[in-house]
């Protein structure tokens, strides 16, 4: 601990800030690239998307909806958050998606999660848990406990995440998305790591 603050708080915080930073180049960065991964997680879950409430935790612009909306699913599912630690990323969503009426944003942190417990049906992270440091069990314990069907998490194949791969593959079905790794979650039976 540093001046009051500890490593991970500080961690969160400058996770925050490169988000708010790089908020206006975002999309450009990494619009395909987040597109190619939902291409392979919607079959996964659309058959029950319909009449759900679903939350995009690190929802960025909200592309998870601005995806869904594309091939018609907005209209399937009865609500979607987007729960973001960027406050800058959450309004570039929130402008794009004024007009929606099914549609919410959260300025929250997946660690101290600002939604009730079992008030979701599904959830999706995509991308995110790489940043928690080893604080990534608390992360998924807390997205799972929001949630009643299942939930997707994906992580990038990195020697520092490996030891969560190495985890989440034995309790959980896996998609390989090459350099990304998804990992499809039962809520319903908890299937999280230990904490």
């Amino acid at each position: 601990m540093k001046d009051g603050v500890t490593v991970l708080e500080r961690k969160i915080l400058e996770t925050a800030l490169k988000y708010d930073i790089t908020c206006r180049s975002y999309e450009e960065l990494y619009k395909e690239e987040q597109f190619e991964k939902y291409e392979r997680i919607l079959p996964k879950i659309e058959k029950i998307l319909e009449g759900k409430i679903l939350v995009d935790y690190g929802s960025g612009p909200l592309l998870f909806f601005e995806f869904l909306k594309n091939y018609g699913y907005d209209k399937k599912i009865s609500y979607y958050i987007g729960v973001d630690i960027s406050h800058c990323l959450l309004k570039l969503g929130a402008n794009k998606f004024f007009n929606e009426a099914n549609i919410d944003v959260v300025l929250g942190d997946i660690l101290y999660l600002p939604i009730r417990g079992r008030s979701v049906d599904i959830f999706v992270s995509i991308t995110v848990i790489g940043n928690l440091l080893d604080e990534w069990r608390k992360g998924i314990n807390n997205m799972v406990n929001t949630c009643k069907n299942m939930g997707v998490v994906t992580v990038l194949r990195i020697n520092e995440n490996m030891n969560i791969i190495s985890e989440m593959e034995l309790d959980n079905k896996s998609i390989d998305l090459g350099k990304d790794i998804s990992f499809i979650i039962d809520c319903e039976k908890k299937t999280t790591p230990n904490e």
